[in-house]
């Protein structure tokens, strides 16, 4: 089954970046260190040792964690796909839609080297419309993830733009 494909990408620690996502149409994969193109990297094996001799830990747990979040956002994410945005302590989202591949921006003056250009569709996005299901469901640990009920939460966004008067109806 195909359908909608959302995932949530923190703009680093205390969403730090937030205002750079925003202003520069994009989301981030804002961690120290990985200052490689991961478009180079073919398999998981190749992730699992880039995380392990960059991590200097052989701690399977941790290496599987950033193994699977570099994976998703080099290689899982499509365009197409939307990108919840937390604002700073998560109380707001802004939603994207990815118009790009993984890029790999080595002169970034920031040290966002790893990027996706986005289209930004909704800012301000309350985390109180969300059931607390979803709720629970978007305050995961991990700075990127593919979230559960995406259909929902793309409905519950799309119903409240409706009823603040937004301009747009159906899918972004």
């Amino acid at each position: 089954m195909g359908g909608v494909i959302v995932w949530v990408c923190r703009a680093g620690k205390d969403a730090v970046h937030y205002n750079y996502c925003l202003d520069h149409s994009c989301v981030v994969l804002a961690w120290d260190g990985f200052m490689v193109d991961l478009s180079k990297y073919t398999n998981k094996n190749d992730f699992r040792n880039l995380v392990s001799n960059e991590m200097q830990t052989s701690n399977r747990t941790s290496v599987s964690n950033w193994t699977g979040q570099l994976i998703a956002f080099s290689k899982d994410m499509q365009i197409g796909d939307y990108v919840l945005i937390p604002s700073r302590n998560s109380s707001s989202f802004t939603i994207t839609r990815i118009k790009s591949e993984y890029l790999y921006c080595p002169d970034n003056e920031k040290g966002l080297v790893h990027q996706r250009r986005a289209d930004i569709l909704l800012r301000d996005i309350p985390k109180a419309i969300f059931p607390q299901d979803v709720q629970y469901g978007l305050r995961a640990y991990r700075t990127v993830y593919r979230v559960k009920q995406e259909e929902l939460i793309i409905k519950t966004i799309e119903d409240w733009e409706k009823q603040k008067g937004g301009a747009r109806h159906g899918r972004y």
